[in-house]
């Protein structure tokens, strides 16, 4: 098991994480589209790496490109529900969460 080194690529195999588990593609994810079946795992990608890595915001949206800080607080907020109300959504993240456990992101 080798541990990411460093923040991009701790990022990095967070999102393909949250691609796996949601069954999209990363540029889906990364698209501006906002089909909720590229949109939930977005949310998830800005959950897990502001509230699980405890990213910074700013961080987040400069190495995701084209997204501003303010969308990754709301998008984070608005998964923080999702997770709340959505079982399944839940469950695709605790996945996530795990599997970065066991990868030594977190």
């Amino acid at each position: 098991m080798n541990r990411p080194a460093n923040d991009p690529e701790r990022l990095s195999v967070t999102l393909a994480l949250v691609c796996e588990a949601f069954g999209v593609t990363v540029d889906a994810v990364k698209s501006r589209d906002r089909l909720q079946e590229h949109a939930d795992p977005r949310l998830a990608f800005y959950h897990t790496s502001h509230r699980v890595m405890r990213f910074n915001p700013k961080h987040i949206s400069r190495w995701f490109s084209a997204r501003t800080r303010g969308a990754v607080v709301h998008g984070s907020k608005r998964a923080g529900n999702l997770l709340e109300t959505d079982r399944r959504f839940r469950s695709r993240v605790e996945w996530v969460i795990e599997q970065m456990k066991q990868r030594g992101i977190v």
